[in-house]
């Protein structure tokens, strides 16, 4: 198999700053690649350009599937939403694990969201919290987005009343942005303020080492977040509006080529 252009470690795909790069899988004995994203947020289709297209191409991707997973030659990527959360010392991180471990929630659509507070492997300050009731696969319809965002809301306010933590996000892949990284994607405003484009909570400590943000307002007494403004959805690529989409692949068929 000819070798697989590796897109650029950094590229824009919405003017955003974005990581990103080429893995290779062997399953059955067919050599797969993946791509794997980092962004401030994650956005729908993998839909890179320039370097990433070249890759593509070599990829042989199924583009059957909409929104945010890709199946490769018969295998398919889980996107989960989670919340992911880091803390001082092993013992804070074990008690906010033991706040958010049996969290129940009872959705306005009627089902019932369990979640499972887990430590990060390789970590002993860092954690997950993940539903196996949500959708795997990202959002693929409008029932997905409404149970995502209503999850979104209930986890944050769930922090609220929880032990110290110094740093937290609940995101579709969350986990693929620690806090180390978080000074690579603050950027500087014309009037010289610092500007972190990222829904997130912060510890005072870490608000001030990344120059505290514009944007960002108490969350608690001693933390700070950008304010948390729920999932997107797009009838386009879902799986919910085929005859749009039906429509729009039969008007446009370059909105599918990606």
């Amino acid at each position: 198999m000819a070798s697989v252009p590796q897109p650029s470690p950094r590229c824009s795909a919405s003017g955003r700053a974005s990581v990103y790069r080429v893995l290779e899988t062997e399953h059955d004995g067919l050599k797969n690649f993946v791509i794997d994203a980092r962004a401030p947020r994650f956005i729908g289709i993998f839909r890179f350009r320039a370097a990433a297209s070249q890759a593509r191409k070599a990829m042989k991707l199924d583009r059957s599937l909409p929104t945010n997973s890709r199946r490769i030659r018969g295998k398919e990527r889980l996107v989960i939403l989670e919340m992911w959360a880091e803390c001082r010392t092993e013992a804070a991180c074990a008690a906010l694990m033991k706040h958010f471990s049996g969290l129940e929630m009872a959705l306005l659509t009627g089902r019932t969201a369990s979640w499972n507070a887990a430590v990060e492997p390789g970590q002993v300050a860092a954690m997950t919290v993940s539903s196996s009731e949500l959708s795997r696969r990202g959002i693929r319809t409008v029932q997905d987005v409404l149970e995502a965002t209503e999850c979104g809301i209930r986890l944050y306010h769930h922090l609220k009343a929880g032990p110290q933590f110094r740093f937290a996000r609940v995101a579709w892949e969350a986990s693929n942005m620690p806090a180390a990284e978080l000074g690579q994607y603050v950027t500087r405003q014309p009037d010289g303020l610092s500007n972190l484009d990222l829904q997130c909570v912060l510890h005072d400590e870490l608000y001030q080492q990344l120059g505290s943000p514009a944007g960002f307002v108490s969350f608690r007494d001693g933390y700070w977040w950008r304010r948390y403004m729920g999932e997107r959805y797009s009838p386009l690529y879902s799986n919910d509006q085929r005859r749009l989409n039906d429509l729009c692949r039969a008007l446009f068929p370059e909105y599918f080529e990606y």
